[in-house]
């Protein structure tokens, strides 16, 4: 049996004095392993620690770091687009308004979740989920049919806002937008009979 004495090196015999000594040079290692231990514990517990984001609609931008109030993000498109880790916050900035959906990519875990918070002072921050369509946007497909392009990511719309007149969602065929205020969407466009 070969038995390590020092740190490589190693010896032919075997017997009780050599096999105390190993125990001596185990107890240094294993001190050494308790070090490492405690290194690999604090270098984990740095990966894993949790991280705040803050998201501004009124003085952030999307090509910030999203670290600090002063460095916020902009858009919930950008919170939308990341991947978040169990512990980690989402502070939206109190008074601001985002006319998006807020639909998280990841998830926490069971006693550490993902929270979504506010910053700052005044009223709670407004998620509308709201999409103003610019009149610029309309495209007139045929009699009173209207169309005009959504974002990417928009996968269904259930409620469609004329004014101060909620509209009626139809099947998506255009031979269904017969009255005043119908809508649907397909193929990531909204047609509408808006009068």
């Amino acid at each position: 049996m070969r038995i390590s004495n020092k740190a490589g090196g190693s010896t032919g015999l075997t017997g009780v004095l050599r096999l105390r000594k190993t125990v001596r040079f185990a107890d240094r290692l294993a001190a050494l392993r308790m070090t490492g231990l405690v290194a690999f514990l604090v270098l984990g517990s740095v990966g894993a620690s949790a991280a705040t984001y803050y998201v501004s609609s009124s003085s952030g931008s999307d090509a910030n770091s999203g670290t600090s109030s002063a460095a916020a993000w902009q858009t919930v498109a950008k919170i939308n687009g990341q991947t978040f880790l169990p512990g980690d916050s989402i502070l939206f900035k109190r008074g601001d308004v985002w006319n998006e959906s807020l639909t998280p990519p990841s998830s926490g875990s069971s006693g550490n979740p993902i929270t979504f918070d506010a910053y700052g002072s005044g009223a709670a921050p407004n998620l509308t989920g709201y999409y103003a369509v610019p009149s610029s946007a309309w495209v007139l497909v045929t009699g009173n049919a209207w169309k005009a392009a959504l974002p990417a990511g928009y996968t269904t719309i259930n409620f469609c806002l004329f004014g101060s007149i909620w509209g009626q969602k139809v099947a998506a065929v255009s031979s269904n937008l017969t009255a005043q205020w119908d809508f649907y969407l397909a193929n990531g466009f909204v047609y509408v009979y808006p009068l």
